[in-house]
């Protein structure tokens, strides 16, 4: 298993039991899982797949929605 899947999922099996996982957003840190950003129709497409960027997406877009909602959700990409 890669570090990062690791740390995605002690992140949010911290945040399900409630753990402390740290000051997100902090003053002068950076937040640690960004919300995507919103698609535009006038967005440019990307040259070529990148399979590291998709993932790095669908990580951040999964943290970011365990972390507002407060709760992991089977469509979301809930760690198995």
């Amino acid at each position: 298993m890669s570090l990062w899947r690791t740390l995605t999922t002690f992140v949010v099996l911290a945040m399900l039991l409630g753990l402390p996982v740290g000051q997100a957003g902090a003053e002068g840190e950076p937040e640690p899982f960004p919300k995507p950003a919103v698609a535009k129709p006038d967005e440019p497409l990307a040259v070529a797949l990148s399979l590291a960027r998709s993932a790095e997406f669908l990580d951040n877009a999964t943290m970011a929605w365990a972390r507002d909602k407060k709760c992991a959700a089977c469509h979301t990409g809930y760690p198995r």
